[in-house]
């Protein structure tokens, strides 16, 4: 008999699962139809389904929420009312059909009628749910303010504050009041300091700088209450950087990581992290303090770490400077010398730093590239030869390759380079060696081959080499668009390899057929630049000279216009303000004097006086006034005005 029961209960259960799921698969379908017709703006076909479905599942507040927002749409607010008060006296549990009520007279613009049934349905329906649900439609209706009451009342009756907490911010921030939302993501956080995470992502969903600057003084203020020791403590330290960081105020990030530095009892390394980020935004005089702090204060644990920092810090600083001509080569070469010395002085202090083999490797960089001293640099590789292991070998590859290439010993490179690549695989060492195959394929005259290296390379764009990849496909496509054979590469090439060398006279010598070539050459913009890096005295007035008759004759449409713009004012200010006496080009030695004709001293002379270099930085600001230069061109125009400067 029980034997019969059970089948007969399965039998049951079977012939119901059979008859609602295709109902519940058909009600789906129907749904989703009416829910595109909503979309599609098709509002009265839309609401045939959803009345339809209304009716078949009156409990189902979704399909009720759905016909009366296609209602809404058609105007039609008292059918709107009808459904919803027909829906609350079939079923209203739970409140939201009265809560839906409320919404559409607030819609059709009775608001005291629907404050008055919000107001009943919480008396009715005590619970938190309702209590939410009512807030969120009012938030909805742009009711903050009601809203924010129905949320403290709810935090006064129940005990989810961190549901409400978040709920009351987010209903603060669309009321742009940006202090009482704060308050209430930090008071979260100090309850649950893992949600940190969901108060950053909503400062950066909202991005706004006030609300930013609000959270600034916020989290200063709420910090200094919090006892150290708290779990949050750091994280809101960490918030409190990164939004300083946002607002470019850099200064007082610097100033913040070095105060909680010194409240920790253990090293934080917070100014570590900090500089990292000072020199991506090529602030290096505050990356310089930051890594200052560790080595001053002689906090071994960082000491030697932000040693080598800072020799990154100073060669950075140099490279920018130099690369956008924004300083001049004694203070450019100063930097330079700083970074060497500093690497040297962390040799002497720290033999066994555990990254002793990465400072080599830097080392021997700068002494191929600012030093020119390449016996130096196999010394420096044979110290890293002498740490021999499989860590370093890609290193040892490298720097050999780097020294084979400035022998202009080609094939060796590419085999050291080569070899290195394969041994690092990814990372910013392999990007190096990819960069050095495609350049010493560049300086061999194999332009098509060096493309390819750089195809790989240009992907990356986070990389430190990827610009220079872009530079150097970009010389070599201007050469071979105008000659496949890349016959008129090759005078500029070897003008670059010199100049890498650090032989200026060879370089000069090479790039001359390009500069003073009387009919157009399509890497003479790029020639010019060139040679304005690396300008001695007595090529000051042939290189304005070459600047100008290029301006005036083919610059307009070239893509380095504003830069040479630049050049040409910064070596003219130069000259004016440190008074440097410009011989004439008939005495100027060769080949110096074979750059450019010598009718050019008639037809361009350099200026004699302040107000004609500040004619030339107006220009740029004339033609280019949202350019890289604009902001550095009105700062030079400002100082000239003012001569105390």
């Amino acid at each position: 008999m029980i034997k019969q029961l059970c089948t007969f209960g399965f039998s049951m259960v079977f012939l119901l699962a059979v008859t609602v799921l295709p109902l519940q698969g058909q009600n789906n379908q129907q749904y989703h139809v009416g829910n595109q017709l909503l979309q599609q703006q098709k509002y009265e076909q839309a609401y045939q389904i959803f009345e339809k479905l209304h009716q078949q599942n009156p409990a189902n507040p979704l399909f009720l929420q759905k016909a009366t927002e296609c209602l809404i749409n058609l105007k039609r607010y008292e059918e709107a009312i009808s459904m919803a008060e027909k829906a609350i006296e079939q079923s209203d549990s739970d409140g939201r059909a009265s809560v839906r009520l409320a919404e559409i007279y607030h819609v059709k613009g009775d608001t005291a009628r629907a404050f008055s049934i919000w107001d009943q349905t919480l008396a009715q329906h005590s619970n938190f749910q309702t209590y939410l649900d009512v807030a969120r439609t009012m938030s909805d209706r742009r009711e903050f303010a009601r809203a924010v009451e129905i949320y403290e009342q709810a935090r006064t009756r129940f005990s989810n504050t961190t549901l409400l907490a978040t709920e009351l911010a987010n209903t603060y921030m669309q009321a742009a009041q940006y202090e009482n939302a704060v308050n209430e993501f930090l008071q979260l956080v100090r309850e649950e300091p893992d949600r940190i995470d969901y108060v950053q992502r909503s400062l950066i969903r909202y991005g706004d700088e006030y609300l930013h600057d609000i959270a600034i003084l916020e989290i200063e203020e709420f910090l200094d209450d919090l006892s150290f020791d708290h779990p949050s403590h750091r994280r809101l330290h960490q918030l409190h950087q990164w939004l300083l960081l946002e607002r470019n105020l850099y200064e007082r990030a610097v100033a913040a990581a070095k105060a909680y530095e010194q409240q920790s009892e253990n090293v934080t390394y917070s100014l570590l992290a900090l500089g990292n980020r000072l020199i991506s935004e090529h602030e290096y005089e505050l990356a310089e303090e930051a890594y200052q702090y560790y080595i001053r204060n002689d906090i071994v644990s960082a000491k030697y770490q932000s040693m080598e920092q800072l020799s990154q810090v100073y060669q950075s600083w140099a490279d920018f400077l130099s690369e956008h001509n924004l300083a001049h080569a004694r203070r450019r070469d100063s930097l330079y010398q700083q970074s060497f010395d500093i690497l040297q002085q962390l040799q002497a202090e720290a033999p066994y730093y555990n990254q002793m083999g990465r400072v080599r490797l830097r080392q021997a960089e700068l002494a191929i590239d600012y030093l020119h001293d390449v016996e130096l640099a196999k010394k420096y590789l044979t110290r890293i030869q002498n740490q021999s292991n499989e860590s370093n070998s890609a290193q040892q590859f490298y720097v050999e390759g780097r020294i084979k290439l400035y022998e202009q010993d080609y094939a060796r490179a590419r085999i050291a380079f080569t070899r290195s690549n394969k041994q690092e695989g990814i990372g910013s060492l392999a990007e190096k060696t990819r960069y050095y195959l495609a350049l010493t394929d560049f300086y061999a005259g194999d332009y098509e081959f060096a493309k390819i290296q750089l195809n790989s390379l240009e992907k990356q764009t986070t990389s430190y080499y990827a610009n220079d990849a872009v530079q150097l496909r970009i010389w070599i496509q201007k050469g071979l668009s105008a000659d496949s054979t890349g016959s008129i590469i090759e005078p500029f090439a070897r003008g670059m390899e010199h100049f890498n060398q650090g032989k200026h006279r060879e370089a000069v010598k090479a790039l001359s057929p390009i500069i003073s070539a009387k009919a157009y050459h399509p890497l003479m913009d790029e020639a010019l630049l060139e040679l304005s890096k690396h300008i001695t005295p007595d090529l000051t007035y042939l290189t304005y000279a070459a600047i100008s008759n290029y301006l005036d004759r083919w610059g307009q449409a070239s893509a380095l216009r504003e830069r040479l713009m630049w050049e040409k004012a910064r070596i003219a200010d130069q000259v004016v303000t440190n008074r440097i006496p410009i011989d004439q080009p008939s005495e100027t030695p060769s080949p110096a004097g074979e750059l450019f004709p010598a009718t050019a001293a008639e037809e361009f002379s350099l200026p004699e006086s302040q107000q004609q270099v500040q004619t030339l930085y107006e220009n740029i600001l004339l033609e280019f006034p949202n350019g890289f230069y604009a902001s550095y061109a009105r700062n030079r125009i400002q100082e000239l005005k003012n001569p105390q400067t």
